[in-house]
């Protein structure tokens, strides 16, 4: 409520977000290298399931798509082909699907 004869004014200020869990930390891959030449390398963790990752250029438009073993805590995702540019990849799982800025060039 404001006071409208210049008086004294007192505000509260309330923090307020989605607090981020443990469980997102983990499953979030680490990116090894970037800028990327040749291939994105990737330390995801161990998972029970595969993990389908999808790159989308800056557009929104997808342009791969790759399949990984849930097993393996390192991978490799080949990116021979691609223009130099900004990219984004995204972790698709069936809770989270955190999306990475990658840069790749020649």
């Amino acid at each position: 409520m404001a006071d409208c004869d210049a008086g004294l004014q007192i505000y509260e200020f309330y923090t307020i977000g989605i607090k981020e869990t443990s469980s997102y930390a983990i499953l979030k891959p680490n990116l090894l290298n970037n800028p990327v030449r040749g291939e994105i390398r990737l330390e995801i963790g161990e998972r029970k399931e595969p993990i389908k990752f999808s790159l989308y250029n800056t557009l929104g438009e997808r342009v791969k798509t790759y399949w990984v073993d849930g097993q393996e805590s390192r991978i490799n995702l080949s990116v021979k082909g691609l223009a130099t540019g900004i990219y984004f990849l995204k972790t698709e799982e069936k809770t989270t699907s955190p999306m990475i800025k990658v840069v790749i060039v020649e």
